[in-house]
């Protein structure tokens, strides 16, 4: 009956996920993506995805993996692309369950309360959710990164929890090595973190536990690879070169340090949990039977903590870089929980476990059909905008006003809408896909990313902005 519960689970979430996936248009982004990189040709094959990732990487940036994933889905088409955002969403639940557990576990007997919380978890805590989740180039930047990422991580988790005695030979080496190039490969933040705490675990086994095997070897050789091929990019330098000569490093760090407590402050839940779990632990003296658990759940945190404290010193710092530090929480806080589990101690009566999570059930009902009922708008009203863009082309108007979306940016909606300026970003990448001269929305609703985290319900019959 649990097993039922959890592969209803599954598939509720992994149709809500493609359903959105699916009816949530285009922005500018993923207009950008669409094309050739350096010319006004559509990618028509994968060799020509090939073609834009390499002229990609000289002159704007080194993330290939994940744009090379962005361009073969936009390639592919919105079912394409929906169906493998609602499986990538489904492994990233997967594998928060088996790093947390320190195990690898048949993916059709997961418990069902683990599962839920896992969720409830993303759902509640994982900052920019429906930009990292639904829209397709963000989340093969964020999502389908974090996902190869904790697949690299496992043997490094297992190396801990099942203390690992002996090699595994020279093909799961290679690859490790293959693998750690595409996890160092990834976004900065999350490379960054990855080679800094796996390299001190590296040097860790080598000079105090006096063994190192040669897939901890390749694996932590090819992350290094892939982080500098991912910062070395000759690209990044033609990007920043554009950013302008006027950026203030001294307050951007200011600004970027109370983003960062910010997010902390978003995750408080997540740290109650944990400490309140880890005390349990301690006083049923659990500590040192469990001791390489531990320290591998104590990994995790590290590379997530890492991950976010760097973007401190980033240039730029958005919600979206927070990805990799909520979904190691999660895993630190279900862990412990674990442990507990496994050793027969209960967390809390069935009857508060059922209500608790029958609220929690309730609201994710309500948020995520107001999502769902939202981007459905969305849809509709950018159908409406594509057919008026394309009658004003037939007549000739290379420089066409058009209205804005009325559904507003919040939690679970992400709307990236062309503004009332013809150089913003998402307008240039818009005309370019029409051809046209240029285009306009009738407003620029500006927006407020804290505030878009706390917004989990919309109403939808507020106007967003009145036409000029």
């Amino acid at each position: 009956m649990n097993t039922n519960k959890s592969l209803l689970l599954l598939l509720v979430w992994f149709l809500f996920v493609t359903s959105v996936c699916y009816i949530i248009p285009y922005y500018s982004n993923d207009y950008r993506y669409m094309f050739i990189e350096g010319t006004d040709e559509l990618i028509d094959s994968v060799k020509d995805v090939f073609v834009s990732q390499y002229t990609h990487y000289f002159t704007w940036g080194g993330r290939t993996p994940a744009h090379f994933i962005a361009q073969l889905l936009l390639l592919s088409g919105k079912l394409v692309s929906a169906l493998a955002g609602g499986l990538c969403y489904i492994l990233l639940v997967y594998l928060i369950y088996v790093h947390a557990l320190g195990r690898l576990v048949n993916p059709l007997r997961l418990k069902f309360v683990p599962l839920l919380f896992i969720f409830a978890s993303l759902w509640f805590f994982l900052r920019a959710y429906a930009e990292v989740v639904f829209m397709l180039v963000s989340s093969c930047n964020y999502m389908f990164t974090t996902v190869y990422v904790l697949i690299f991580m496992l043997p490094y988790r297992f190396s801990f929890s099942e203390g690992i005695k002996e090699d595994k030979g020279i093909l799961f080496a290679l690859f490790m090595l293959i693998l750690g190039v595409l996890a160092g490969w990834s976004n900065e933040n999350t490379s960054f973190a990855l080679c800094a705490v796996t390299g001190i675990l590296c040097i860790y086994n080598l000079f105090y536990k006096k063994k190192f095997f040669l897939w901890q070897l390749s694996g932590t050789l090819g992350l290094c690879a892939g982080f500098l091929l991912l910062t070395l990019a000759p690209g990044n330098v033609v990007r920043f070169g554009k950013m302008g000569g006027n950026f203030n490093y001294i307050e951007h760090i200011q600004d970027a340090a109370i983003i960062f407590i910010l997010t902390l402050v978003l995750s408080i839940p997540l740290v109650i949990a944990y400490f309140y779990l880890f005390t349990r632990i301690k006083k049923a003296n659990l500590e040192l039977e469990n001791k390489h658990n531990l320290r591998g759940i104590v990994y995790i945190f590290c590379v997530g903590f890492a991950s976010l404290a760097i973007m401190v010193f980033s240039p730029n710092f958005p919600a979206r870089s927070a990805t990799p530090f909520c979904v190691c929480s999660i895993i630190c806080v279900l862990g412990v929980y674990f442990i507990l589990e496994e050793s027969g101690i209960k967390i809390c009566s069935n009857r508060v476990t059922m209500i608790f999570y029958t609220i929690v059930s309730l609201l994710i009902f309500i948020t995520a059909s107001n999502a769902l009922y939202g981007t459905h708008l969305l849809h509709s009203e950018d159908y409406h905008r594509d057919r008026a863009i394309r009658a004003l082309s037939e007549q000739g108007v290379t420089d066409p006003v058009v209205a804005s979306y009325n559904v507003q940016p919040s939690r679970y909606i992400f709307v990236g809408d062309i503004s009332d300026s013809r150089n913003y970003f998402a307008n240039v990448h818009v005309a370019r896909y029409y051809k046209l001269n240029s285009v306009l929305g009738t407003c620029h609703v500006k927006k407020n990313t804290f505030l878009i985290d706390l917004s989990y319900y919309q109403d939808f019959k507020k106007t967003v902005c009145l036409l000029h």
